[in-house]
């Protein structure tokens, strides 16, 4: 998507994260916004790898699950899926624009005052690069689709369907 100002990096850093961490950990009901940084930083110091495989852990600061007395409910990820997902690398760059920002502790998905964001401000993030990439490259998401409406309730099919090979593509 050409040259970025830091802003959209770092809005792309989030935005991958979240979008490969919620895939590859199976989370719903936005588990993903539970995840700690401090956690995140103290378990992703090391390598993780069993078998020759590669992991990146995930914490999430709380309990779920049905865990009793653990502060954090601990996912070891792939760091690169068997599809291609990248969700080390997108970790990397999550953690790259936190230490920017001297944010050592908080929720990891946060804004530069440490306020978590919201399910909302991700999606419309999400939105405004699929409007983007309509723009810039037409042959991706043919222009006569609105990728801000919202399809969920009317019982129609998804005009716009991103397989990983496009995910893939556009990072």
């Amino acid at each position: 998507m050409g040259h970025k100002r830091p802003e959209q990096h770092e809005t792309l850093a989030f935005i991958g994260a979240f979008a490969v961490i919620a895939y590859g950990g199976s989370f719903w009901d936005n588990k993903v916004f539970h995840m700690d940084l401090n956690g995140l930083l103290k378990y992703n110091t090391t390598q993780l790898e069993e078998a020759g495989h590669q992991y990146v852990m995930i914490p999430l600061l709380g309990r779920f699950k049905n865990e009793d007395g653990e502060r954090y409910h601990l996912s070891p990820l792939a760091f690169e899926t068997a599809s291609g997902l990248k969700i080390g690398l997108w970790v990397d760059q999550l953690i790259h624009v936190k230490k920017s920002h001297l944010q050592f502790k908080g929720p990891a998905f946060s804004d530069k005052q440490g306020r978590r964001l919201s399910s909302t401000w991700i999606e419309m993030e999400i939105l405004d690069c699929l409007h983007s990439l309509q723009s810039d490259h037409p042959g991706l998401i043919p222009k006569e689709v609105n990728v801000y409406k919202t399809l969920a309730h009317s019982g129609e099919e998804p005009p716009l369907k991103l397989t990983t090979n496009a995910w893939l593509k556009m990072t």
